[in-house]
This record gives structure tokens, C-alpha cells and sequence, in this order.
């Protein structure tokens, strides 16, 4: 029989009666490290076999415990702190175990992510265990998975790199979403810090990060200004990715004019989402109609400008669609002929265009392309007179 034991995460008063029986009954142990595990036991005066059984070596012996085990042997398996297989070494094992009718038993005992996720006064009915993300492939990925979660989420840290992570929640969540972050749980020095992803990060970088972290994430529902149901959230929760600095600026111009300003975080840093946001403005302030999809503001326009100040239709000026015409459209060739009726003749740029049309169409007629050099230096020729007035 395996016997999985939970060993204490800090506090030594937390190794339970059940799992000294269990090491003193069991004909090895199989520790993470066996220098730790032999100290934790020394300390409770229990004597055992100890076996090395670690993230290095697990794969090349799990088959020779495995057999040990269906021989009739009982082992213990214990990890460094906290219950194995969590974020631990023990998973294989125990797979191994139950395929090979192995039975597998799990004392309770001491985790990390629980007392951290009951104390961050986040909501604990639905949560997701994340564990430690990765450090490089795949961390992005992650990420953005988790900044779409609706549910709380519990990740583990190390203090080298808490303050990253916090930043990166706060690129992909958003500067107001809530976290909790604990640390040297069950311990003299136990520490939660509770509050928005901003602070929480600020706090981090001003006092230096010591022991292991819990760091437990409020669920998309739960940050800060990032509901659907204000005015605009729903056009900009169908965007992705984040853009943080784009949407509190616009937070920030619509505040200053009295605007409702309930803004969603998710959004990604492309044209569209700059689009939505001055639909969004503009319809706010009764700057723009809802059935002229195709007119675009000028952005620092649409979030400064006064309501009365703003123009209603630039198409009017052209002779083509108005506000009251929802369904005529402009022709582009009218326009275009129009701007180019308008354009003043030059017999100087025309002869140099088409001289250089001559020298292009004699190189390919030769069969050969003209070398970099020569063209870059024609363009170059041709740059002050074709900046003023183009051909």
C-alpha cells in the first residue's frame, strides 16, 4: 500500500498523529529530499528507510517502487513541505500505482494554496489551481487565459519572481483587479496583502519579497470596472487582449466630462478597439449617431472637445451622406475627380515622371533590373519635387 503523507509547511506543530503512525508502520519512505524529511523526523523521534523520489529521478524509478509495492511492501511518500503531487513530485507514482491495483491512500494535512485562498476574502465556492505558470513557453498563453477566468485563481510564486508576475497581472488583468498574495504561511513572519494589483504590486517593490508566495486572483467578474452592463462594455468585452493605458486615458478624458465610465480592461491594442472606444465616446456625449458606422473622429477630439463643439457630419461638407439620409452613400470616384480637377498642372514634374517612365521601361526592355544604387539615387533626385506636388 502507498500512503501519501502531508508534511508541515512551516510549523512543525502541523505533522499529525495519523501521518507519524503511517512512517512508523510503513517499510520505507520515499522522500523529495532526504535530508529534509530525515530532520522532520528526527524532530518528532521516528526512525525510517529513506529513498530518494524527486522531480529528477521519479521517472526512472517509479518502476521499481511500483514493484515493491505489488510485492507487498507499504511506503510512505512524503515531500519537502505541503502534500505531494501538489505542485510536488507523486503524480507518477500514484498513476503507476492505481494502474498496477496498487492501493493509494492520502492522509490530510497541511497545503498552502487552501489557508491562502480562505484568508484573501476572495470568493473561495469556484476557484482554479493554476500552480506555478511557466517561466518562459507558454507563460503569455497563461496569462491571457487567466485574465479571461471567471473564477478565483490560486497561483504559486517564487520571491525572485513575484514582483514580474504582479506586473504581468497587471498588464493582463488590469491595475484594479483584486489580489491577495500570502506568504510564509503557518509561520513567525506570515504576511497577506490584500487589495488591487497596483498596490499590492507597489507594496512588493518597495520591500524586499521574502519566502514562498500564494498569490490568489479575484475572477473576471470580480475586477473593477469590467463589466459589460455600463454603456459600451459589451461592444468592448468581444476584444481580447489588454490594453491598459489606451482605456484609462479614456476613463480619465470621459470622467472629467461627467461621462459613466465603466470601461472594460480586456481589450486589445489595435485600430478596432480605438474605433469602439470613439463610438463609444462620441455616442456618450450625443456626438455621434448610431447609424453612421462608417465616420471616424479624431481621437483627442472625440474625448476633449466639448459636446457643442464637436461637428455632427463631416460628409455634409462634401455634398454626400447626412445625418438625415441614413441610406445614401457617396461616390469615391466623384470625389476623387473632384480633387483632382482642382490639382494645378506642372509641366516640370510631369516631363521628370515621364522620364524617369522612359529610363524604367528601356532597363527592363534590356532584360536586367538597375542595380539598388542607381535607383535609390534617382529617388533620392526625385524626393524634393515629388514632396511638394505628387504625379
Amino acid at each position: 500500500m502507498l500512503t501519501v503523507v502531508p508534511t508541515p509547511i512551516g510549523n512543525l506543530g502541523d505533522f499529525t498523529p495519523r501521518a507519524k503512525e503511517a512512517i512508523e508502520e510503513a517499510d520505507f519512505v520515499l522522500a523529495e529530499d532526504t535530508r529534509t524529511t530525515g530532520s522532520l523526523l528526527r524532530l518528532n523521534g521516528l526512525e525510517a528507510r529513506l529513498r530518494a523520489f524527486h522531480a529528477h529521478n521519479e521517472h526512472k524509478v517509479v518502476d521499481g517502487v511500483v514493484a515493491d509495492l505489488v510485492a507487498g511492501a507499504s511506503a510512505c511518500l512524503c515531500s519537502d513541505a505541503g502534500t505531494p503531487a501538489i505542485s510536488d513530485p507523486g503524480f507518477l507514482l500514484v498513476r503507476a500505482c492505481i494502474e498496477a491495483g496498487v492501493e493509494v491512500q492520502c492522509l490530510p494535512g497541511a497545503t498552502a494554496f487552501v489557508p491562502a485562498l480562505v484568508v484573501s476574502g476572495l470568493p473561495c465556492e469556484r476557484f482554479v489551481y493554476e500552480g506555478f505558470l511557466p517561466h518562459k513557453k507558454g507563460r503569455q498563453t497563461r496569462l491571457k487565459a487567466l485574465a479571461a477566468e471567471t473564477r478565483t485563481t490560486v497561483l504559486y510564486e517564487s520571491p525572485h519572481r513575484i514582483v514580474k508576475l504582479l506586473g504581468e497581472l497587471i498588464e493582463h488583468c488590469g491595475p484594479d483587479r483584486r489580489v491577495s498574495v500570502s506568504r510564509e504561511l503557518s509561520k513567525k513572519f506570515e504576511e497577506t496583502r490584500r487589495g488591487t494589483a497596483e498596490v499590492v504590486h507597489a507594496h512588493f517593490e518597495a520591500h524586499l519579497p521574502k519566502g514562498e508566495f500564494v498569490v490568489v486572483v479575484a475572477g473576471a467578474e470580480g475586477a473593477e470596472g469590467g463589466g459589460v452592463d455600463a454603456p459600451g462594455g459589451a461592444m468592448l468585452g468581444l476584444a481580447l487582449d489588454t490594453s491598459t493605458q489606451l482605456l484609462q486615458a479614456a476613463r480619465l478624458s470621459l470622467g472629467r466630462l461627467g461621462v459613466a465610465t465603466s470601461l472594460d480592461l480586456r481589450c486589445e491594442r489595435t485600430y478596432y478597439v480605438r474605433r469602439h472606444l470613439h463610438i463609444l465616446a462620441a455616442s456618450e456625449l450625443g456626438g455621434r449617431c448610431a447609424n453612421q458606422p462608417h465616420q471616424e473622429y479624431e481621437p483627442r477630439a472625440v474625448l476633449r472637445a466639448a459636446p457643442a463643439e464637436r461637428p455632427h457630419n463631416h460628409d455634409a461638407e462634401l455634398g454626400g451622406r447626412r445625418a438625415d439620409q441614413p441610406h445614401q452613400e457617396r461616390d469615391p470616384r466623384a470625389v476623387l475627380g473632384a480633387a483632382t480637377a482642382e490639382r494645378p498642372h506642372d509641366p516640370e514634374l510631369g516631363a521628370r515622371c515621364d522620364e524617369h517612365h522612359e529610363q524604367r521601361d528601356a532597363v527592363l526592355r534590356a532584360g536586367r533590373r538597375e542595380p539598388a544604387g542607381r535607383r535609390r539615387a534617382r529617388a533620392v533626385a526625385r524626393r524634393p519635387a515629388l514632396g511638394a506636388h505628387r504625379c
